[in-house]
């Protein structure tokens, strides 16, 4: 096994984990729906952070860097997935007591970890990103904008807790996610 397939292997399990994850929490629900009040907000997030992870583990299948991995870049890559696990792990309730749960205000009791954590992880993305395509033929500043862009919502979604701004902002999102992966 060479050094490029233990470093795939180890990225694979841990987005099979993410996903695992992602799933078990939303079968929870499932599982629960009679004492679960639903909303939008959580689930469309849910949503999002699923296509992430998997858009995530197709761009790594298309990738011919894992050849040349130094040390570093392979410490950095495991801080992003650590970071982006602990997103998928509070997107979603991992527990509901007999009361049942709301989930709009499981979203906002939540939203602050959940975007504070997000925020991190496009931060840690964008740095790598610009790091290793600053010199290169591949770096493109509308995709640095974009995420820069994406960066703010997120951090404005950390701070505020209004509701037409949570609406508007995941909508962004989900709609940039679209549209990225149509064109």
């Amino acid at each position: 096994m060479t050094q490029s397939d233990i470093i795939f292997s180890f990225i694979t399990i841990v987005y099979g984990l993410m996903l695992l994850e992602l799933v078990s929490r939303l079968h929870f629900l499932l599982r629960k729906r009679n004492v679960v009040k639903w909303h939008f907000l959580p689930i469309l997030s849910s949503w999002y952070v699923f296509i992430i992870v998997l858009r995530n583990w197709w761009y790594l299948s298309l990738t011919e860097k894992l050849v040349d991995y130094s040390l570093l870049e392979f410490l950095f890559t495991g801080h992003t997935l650590i970071v982006l696990y602990l997103v998928t792990t509070s997107v979603l309730p991992d527990k509901i007591d007999d009361k049942g749960i709301d989930l709009k205000k499981f979203y906002f009791n939540n939203h602050r970890y959940f975007w504070g954590v997000f925020s991190l992880s496009l931060f840690m993305i964008l740095s790598k990103n610009v790091f290793e395509h600053i010199n290169s033929d591949k770096f493109t500043m509308f995709g640095i904008i974009v995420t820069l862009f994406l960066l703010g919502i997120s951090i404005i979604l950390t701070i505020n807790k209004k509701y037409w701004v949570h609406v508007i902002g995941l909508s962004l999102f989900v709609i940039n996610t679209i549209l990225e992966l149509f064109f």
